[in-house]
């Protein structure tokens, strides 16, 4: 029974997209352009697709103003941005959930849209990877235009990573983003466990982050919830953008030009 029922509160349908730099939705499932590994549609599932990750080109300056909708007016679109220093696993998150493999090398993440079904409701999420390092300091900003739902990311075994997270991210999302909702990920959740990762942190005279801790960072940033995940074993991502998408939901934009407010 509580398989059905997380069955029935989201799903992806196979045919993950690619969002490309002229705002146009590629979609893999028609022929030549990538086949198509699909597991069963439910919460537990993944879109498996063959497509290269090749991530966000920082040398890019058009962004993508919005989603054209036109194609399935059936569909609600909303756009779901990563933050979080570099390496924090905020590409593995990503490529976890759309693609379905976690990377084994350092990589980016291109940005990818993907069909969800929550409580009934189809949206058309646009998923959309950062750099944190400060090389990319002046491209970042370009990709929070018409955001409905910030994710910021951090490190559990890097407490320097959720320091960040107070100090830096949350005020660039709130400057950029005024409004939209965000959710605080701790990522590396199996970390915790690992003999090997234990020993690293000793080395470094450093600790994990708590569940404790971080929950009440997420309180002190006003982010709508904090959740925990491993990209690596795959525990805890379907709920992280499962709850990305409802808070999405809750966002709509005011107009062409306009910003984003939240509906409460």
């Amino acid at each position: 029974m509580a398989q059905q029922q997380a069955q029935n509160v989201m799903r992806r349908d196979a045919n993950s997209r690619r969002y490309n730099a002229l705002g146009t939705i590629e979609s893999n499932w028609l022929l030549g352009l990538g086949n198509i590994r699909s597991a069963a549609c439910s919460a537990a599932s993944l879109v498996l697709s063959d497509n290269p990750c090749r991530g966000w080109d920082p040398n890019q300056t058009k962004t993508h103003e919005r989603l054209d909708c036109a194609i399935a007016n059936s569909f609600i679109c909303r756009k779901l941005v990563i933050i979080g220093d570099g390496a924090c696993g905020k590409t593995s998150l990503l490529s976890v959930f759309t693609l379905g493999y976690f990377p084994t090398v350092p990589t980016v993440f291109e940005n990818y849209v993907t069909d969800c079904r929550v409580d009934g409701k189809s949206v058309q999420l646009a998923l959309w990877d950062t750099a944190g390092q400060e090389d990319y300091e002046r491209l970042r900003p370009l990709a929070y235009s018409k955001a409905h739902v910030i994710l910021i990311g951090f490190s559990i075994d890097t407490p320097d990573s959720l320091d960040n997270v107070k100090h830096k991210w949350v005020e660039e999302a709130n400057e950029r983003c005024p409004g939209v909702p965000i959710i605080l990920v701790g990522l590396k959740k199996d970390l915790r466990e690992d003999p090997v990762a234990i020993e690293e942190v000793r080395k470094r005279s450093q600790r994990f982050v708590g569940t404790r801790e971080a929950t009440d960072i997420a309180n002190d940033i006003g982010a709508r919830k904090y959740l925990e995940c491993s990209s690596l074993t795959g525990e805890g991502v379907d709920d992280v953008f499962e709850a990305a998408t409802r808070a999405a939901l809750l966002t709509f934009e005011k107009g062409e030009g306009g910003g984003c407010c939240v509906v409460l």
